[in-house]
């Protein structure tokens, strides 16, 4: 029985026996009866079947918002030429897939420089000459064809006849 009066001690003001209730109290009581009124209404709310549809509307119509904004986003960032979200994870995608066959080429390399040289290879052939070149200036100035020599010519106008008049009217 001593908690109970210890709590009317507190409910009525730290002992007094004013008998007037605390305001403070009565507003946390009132909170506290609202609070739970207020919990199972949207409970019932929420558990409807109506509730679930609109819920559902309202995130296919978020969905198709978001998704035409990202469009226009796009179209926006290509008319600026400037890369997108997209763009850029493709760019580090490739950019992955490179640095892959990369490390297998190094170590592919490495491979091949631990086992060494497998067969020494055959000095390779040099292609058959089918001209000699000359021996001495003699056979070569034997070898050489005659330069054709042009004449040049002695002036650049031409002769002109005198016609007559009776060449003339011809």
């Amino acid at each position: 029985m001593s908690e109970q009066k210890a709590r009317q001690q507190k409910k009525t003001g730290s002992g007094q026996g004013s008998g007037s209730p605390d305001l403070f109290d009565l507003w946390r009581q009132w909170l506290d009866r609202s609070e739970r009124q207020m919990n199972t209404v949207l409970n019932e709310v929420m558990g409807s079947p109506q509730f679930n549809q609109a819920q559902a509307r309202m995130m296919e119509t978020f969905l198709q918002m978001q998704s035409s904004f990202g469009e226009l986003t796009q179209r926006q960032f290509s008319l600026l030429n400037l890369p997108t979200r997209t763009d850029i994870l493709e760019l580090g995608e490739r950019l992955r897939e490179v640095d892959e066959r990369l490390a297998r080429l190094e170590e592919a390399v490495a491979a091949l420089d631990r086992t060494g040289p497998r067969e020494e290879k055959r000095p390779r052939k040099k292609p058959r000459r089918t001209k000699k070149p000359p021996s001495s200036r003699e056979d070569a100035a034997k070898d050489e064809k005659p330069k054709k020599v042009r004449k040049k010519k002695t002036s650049g106008r031409k002769k002109t006849t005198k016609r007559t008049a009776s060449q003339s009217e011809d």
